[in-house]
């Protein structure tokens, strides 16, 4: 089996009105099979997008719950059509299915010989889903062509386009003509080799333009065709010329006899086009040679000079049902030794050139985000010279960097990479970050050429190693942009962010070995850390055991061992062990293969003394299944340190120390080389590490962040309130937004009444209740009110995060409020109160729904809580079921969501967990500590604390009873922000009036308590602001009551 040969050539036509690609390609294949190939298969890769039923929409929907290809239009999907097949000149028989393709050779192709097909294609080119696509007048086109399948020593590699892979093609050089609209600007693999019609001389960023300027003295005659028709309105010149704040292109009047001018930036490219106005004032454009409107002529001055145009023709204009294609260009682009071509079009884009070790540098970017996409092209030389240094030379002649919408953030080709617009933050680095990231794909994935489908490890997790090292290197104080305004917030890198993300899926037993080929895994959150992630965080651990000079002659060798041609994982380790002279073999085995997770403690340590100096033996435990080799640092108290690497090969593995002076600390992995589960455990302090931040901070894997803030409150009772809070977490994260561990806390004072509130806490997982589970007790005293509780809560997942979610939540509470009466006593009562609950959860999602469903019972005893028994006990039985289910889209762009809440307490349960027909329990809101006293929750803040009834109408109207059934209704449009809603609710028992009395609940001539609401409400977008501004009416009491027919005109915000 030898390397086969191939060559593209590819004449294709990009037909804007409709978003077509209309081509020909002929493809020059020499096998280098060792046996006689039947047929030839492509890639067809459009078919994807081509409806929900193709295996990419499928997987899309099953892996990730997206569901955008099944509501699309069916003029938003995608598609190709490959007919009119030969091969040597010969027809061919061709046999499509979905995204692969078999052409059948009349004869078969000996091992060796080579044929020529020729193939005509049409391409649908669809809204963007994922990389191949467009954005209103943006294209992204990428996987467009049909593509010859890798042979090997395996055999074609028939992967489908899958949901979570991207893709393995052979090199080749490519000859690519394409032909568009003249004002769309071209950026591509390969080197451009000339254009026709029109030009690619793409204008400069704004911030790049030359300041100098010329002078360009501009006259028109008309050519015999248009012979004494000067328009007798005015002939325009309009040009892509741009003043300062966004001020519209200059436009000049070119006077009948004479010269108009026009001042341009020196020797940059300046288009223009003329434009007719007859004496009706119908605007006509000039036409080309086809006689198509709107051709682009190009002024590139160095010194002042004149311009004499000829017009030819003018463009006939469109009638209502026609449609007229515009003037059009064919560019011309070749590369050599790539596996792909790629390129995108826009006529918004402005670019920047420089060169750097020869090679021809661009970067292209949306004329409206040059300001802050300004150093883009310095960031890709960046990264170009720092990967060279690190891996090896790019052996292109060309690189360009471009803002494009591929779908996904980032996307990489060869001498191409492109940029998401969102990636650009004012927070954080996150444009050069990525863009180094998608910049180190030329070389794992371009120029060492892997098959990301099988081993996506290895252009991903090589590629996030690099994208480290530089960003580590470049910005040593982390990628936040404002540290040294906020340096309390800590530090943050793209190593700290993977660090966490493999953390936390193997804190959840939610993993997949990183051998795991891309469409194996169930979801992106197992494809992410598999592939990046933990390949990234495995590369830095060996670099921590082998040394930075060893590491990096491994990425050499590597690289030169293995360029432009297609590296196996046994490409990688042989390359290792040549590079450090280890076998690691073991090492990429337990990383790579199984999902064995690094965890290391400080165990016991023991002192000696040996005449006059100290023997110390320091313990390292091994907690989990892999075996590293770890560094223990010694610090003695002379202030002298010592270092031992051991081999932790037994669970207990012991280094030993002989010095002068006794041990004052030790600590494992001073300098953070490996990736471990657990580093609290590391030193031999008595507190575990932690790392303080005023208000907020990034986590760290190093210590439990902290972070802290001041208390400052107003209260009815006690006045000013003044205190303290602070709040720690170790690995914080969206399977456990608390922490693996956590705590919080808080202390305040009342100037008025002297009184103290407080609050403990503490948690952390519980691997026998759960992978994500949480076991968390309370003490906390406020306003009189002291409670005690342990509760024990976990979540259920199917694999990588995807629904359903099931979870339960057990709690054990003890309240007493005896000392102090409430505030305001329709919400709480006085007394004892024992209770324990279960809550069981259960959140779904599909196509157009997502729902939740919540059951929960709670069993409790309370003591003297009847004002008119103050000893008086009892048991009481509360439960309460509520539902939702949100539905978008619906057809015309609605939204819709409902909600029902019913619940019910038998005997007598305390006020703080009656039910409310607008809110959220009392009881239910405690963890906002203004919640205990002040009244209704929504005079607060109503949005914070949902729950209940929901009955918005009724906020702050305290009507609260032992039975409850409410239901809501909310319709609104997804472009516009108007939404209707209706509500409706039943609250029965002893309730709370809204004066505060409390009500027996008789029923009077049949009629129980009842609330009724609709109304209309509006809300901005961004801030969400909503206001409600109708209620009717406000409730049914009976003759002893409010009117029935009272109404309420009630607004909040």
């Amino acid at each position: 089996m030898t390397a086969p040969g191939l060559h593209y050539t590819i004449d294709v036509r990009l037909d804007t009105g409709r978003n077509r690609l209309d081509g020909w390609t002929t493809i020059r294949y020499r096998s280098g099979a060792d046996s006689a190939l039947p047929a030839i298969h492509f890639h067809a890769y459009p078919n994807a997008f081509s409806g929900p039923r193709t295996i990419y929409a499928r997987e899309g929907e099953r892996q990730a719950e997206k569901y955008d290809i099944r509501f699309a239009r069916p003029s938003e999907r995608g598609w190709m059509t490959i007919d009119s097949v030969t091969a040597d000149g010969a027809p061919a028989r061709i046999v499509m299915n979905e995204t692969l393709a078999r052409v059948d050779l009349p004869h078969p192709l000996a091992p060796g010989d080579s044929v020529a097909l020729r193939l005509h294609f049409t391409v649908q080119i669809p809204k963007q889903f994922d990389r191949f696509g467009h954005t209103g007048n943006a294209y992204s086109i990428a996987q467009w062509y049909p593509k010859v399948v890798v042979y090997d020593d395996l055999g074609w590699h028939l992967d489908p386009f899958h949901f979570m892979s991207e893709f393995y093609g052979e090199y080749a050089t490519y000859d690519v003509t394409v032909t568009l609209p003249d004002r769309l600007w071209v950026g591509a693999t390969g080197v451009p080799c000339g254009a026709e019609g029109g030009d690619n001389e793409i204008p400069r960023f704004p911030a790049e333009t030359p300041r100098d300027s010329v002078t360009v003295s501009m006259g028109v005659v008309l050519a015999d065709s248009l012979a004494g028709r000067w328009p007798a309105g005015t002939l325009d010149v309009e040009t892509d010329l741009e003043l300062p704040h966004g001020s519209p292109p200059v436009t000049i009047a070119v006077p009948r006899q004479g010269h108009a001018t026009l001042r341009v930036p020196r020797g940059s490219p300046v288009h223009y086009s003329y434009h007719w106005k007859d004496a009706k004032g119908v605007a006509l454009e000039e036409a080309d040679a086809a006689g198509r409107p709107g051709p682009l002529r190009l002024i590139l001055a160095a010194r002042d000079l004149a311009v004499q145009d000829t017009l030819r023709a003018l463009a006939a204009k469109a009638g209502p049902r026609d449609t007229i294609l515009p003037s059009l260009k064919t560019l011309r682009f070749r590369a050599e030794r790539v596996h792909d071509f790629a390129w995108v079009a826009c006529p918004d884009y402005v670019g920047s050139d420089t060169t750097w070790a020869g090679i021809e540098v661009s970067a292209l970017v949306f004329r409206e985000d040059a300001a802050k996409w300004r150093e883009i092209k310095a960031q890709t030389v960046d990264a170009l010279r720092h990967h060279t240094r690190v891996v090896g030379p790019y052996v292109w002649p060309r690189f360009t960097a471009t803002e494009a919408f591929c779908g996904g953030g980032a996307m990489e080709y060869p001498m191409l990479v492109m940029d998401e617009p969102a990636m650009n933050s004012g927070l954080v680095r996150s444009l050069d970050d990525t863009n180094a990231h998608e910049v180190g794909h030329e070389w794992f994935y371009g120029m060492l050429g892997s098959d990301e489908r099988a081993h996506p490890w290895m252009d991903e997790g090589f590629t996030q190693y690099i994208e480290h090292d530089y960003t580590d290197a470049k910005y040593p104080h982390g990628l936040f942009r404002h540290v040294d305004r906020f340096p309390w917030v800590g530090r943050i890198s793209a190593l700290d962010l993977d660090e966490q993300s493999y953390l936390a899926r193997a804190w959840a037993r939610d993993e997949r070995p990183i051998a795991t080929p891309a469409d194996g895994h169930p979801g992106y959150p197992t494809y992410g850390v598999a592939a990046y992630s933990k390949p990234a965080s495995m590369l830095h651990t060996l670099r921590g055991m082998v040394g930075d000079s060893l590491f990096t002659e491994f990425l050499h060798l590597y690289y030169r061992r293995n360029l432009l041609r297609h590296p196996r994982p046994p490409d990688v380790i042989r390359a290792a062990d040549g590079a450090t002279g280890q076998d690691l073999a073991p090492f990429f085995r337990s990383w790579v293969e199984t999902i064995d997770r690094p965890s290391f403690a400080l165990g016991a340590i023991r002192r000696e003394r040996a005449g006059a100096d100290y023997r110390t033996s320091v313990v390292v435990v091994r907690k989990e299944a892999m075996v590293l080799p770890v560094t223990v640092e010694a610090t003695f108290a002379d202030g002298t340190r010592q270092e031992r690497r051991i081999l932790a090969r037994d669970r207990r593995t012991p280094a030993v120390f002989e010095s002068r002076s006794p041990l004052r600390s030790a600590r494992l992995d001073p300098r953070h080389e490996i990736i471990e589960m657990d580093r609290l455990d590391n030193g031999s302090g008595t507190l575990p590490p932690m790392r303080f931040h005023f208000l907020t901070g990034f986590p760290s894997a190093e210590a439990i962040g902290v972070s802290y803030g001041p208390t400052i409150w107003h209260g009815d009772e006690e006045g000013l309130r003044l205190g303290g809070w602070m709040d720690g977490r170790y690995l914080p994260s969206g399977d456990f937004p608390c922490g693996i561990y956590g705590f919080d806390g808080g202390l305040s004072y009342g100037a008025r009444d002297g009184s103290v509130a407080y609050r403990a806490g503490l948690w952390g997982r519980a691997g026998v209740l759960g992978a994500r589970s949480r076991l968390r007790t309370l003490i906390a005293r406020d306003e009189g009110l002291f409670r005690a509780g342990l509760h024990a809560e976990n979540t259920a997942m199917a694999p990588a995060r995807r629904h359903p979610y099931r979870s339960w939540k057990l709690s054990a509470e003890y309240r007493d409020r005896s000392e102090l009466r409430a505030v305001d006593p329709q919400y709480w009562s006085s007394g004892k109160t024992w209770n324990g609950g279960l809550a069981l959860g259960l959140e779904t999602i599909g196509p157009r729904h997502s729902e939740s469903v919540q059951i929960e019972y709670r069993r409790g005893i309370s003591v003297g809580a009847d004002q008119h028994h103050p000893l008086s006990t009892w048991n009481y039985n509360w439960l309460r079921l509520t539902a939702n289910q949100n539905l978008s889209p619906l057809p015309g762009g609605l939204k819709a969501s409902w909600r029902i809440a019913a619940g019910t307490a038998f005997n007598q349960a305390p006020s703080e967990l009656q039910f409310d027909i607008a809110e959220e329990s009392r009881l239910d809101a405690l963890d906002r500590f203004y919640a205990n006293d002040r009244g209704p929750l929504r005079e607060s803040d109503h949005f914070l604390v949902p729950g209940g009834g929901g009955a918005r109408g009724y906020s702050g109207r305290a009507i609260l009873g032992k039975r409850l059934l409410a239901a809501t209704l909310e319709i609104e449009h997804a472009e516009y922000p108007v939404y209707l809603f209706s509500d409706a609710g039943r609250v029965e028992g002893p309730i709370a009036s809204p004066a505060g009395r409390a009500h027996s609940g008789r029923r009077r001539r049949g009629r129980p308590i009842r609330a009724d609401r609709r109304g209309v409400s509006c809300l901005g977008r961004q801030p969400r602001i909503r206001g409600e501004f109708l209620a009717c009416p406000v409730a049914i009491l009976g003759r002893d009551g409010p009117s029935p027919h009272a109404v309420a005109i009630r607004g909040s915000m």
